[in-house]
């Protein structure tokens, strides 16, 4: 019971990554919620951070146990996920600032 709970867990905890992350499909076509994107990129990081501590530090500190290659191919593997999530969320950053700058240089219909 107790392991069928945690996979539902897990379950719901990465729909809500991929529910907060799905409006980047349609970046072209609207405008975006920055902060939902941001909110998501900044909860794949941490998700992805608790993995990588998970898999692969905390089995060293409590077993000692190394698989050599295939530990090498997961830690590469993390940290290029993790820097180019957070280049995205530095694009994001400046695509929103972007926007703005645009939307207060833009001429009030009123005036």
């Amino acid at each position: 019971m107790k392991k069928t709970a945690t996979l539902f867990f897990e379950a719901v905890k990465w729909a809500a990554v991929i529910w907060l992350l799905w409006p980047i499909h349609k970046a072209v076509d609207q405008k975006l919620d920055f902060a939902r994107i941001l909110l998501g990129i900044l909860l794949f990081i941490i998700f992805i951070g608790k993995y990588f501590y998970d898999s692969i530090l905390d089995r060293f500190k409590h077993t000692g146990e190394q698989k050599g290659f295939t530990d090498v191919l997961i830690m590469v593997g993390v940290v290029a996920v993790i820097a180019l999530l957070v280049g995205l969320t530095i694009l994001f950053i400046a695509m929103f600032v972007i926007a703005m700058a645009e939307q207060l240089n833009q001429p009030s219909e009123g005036q």
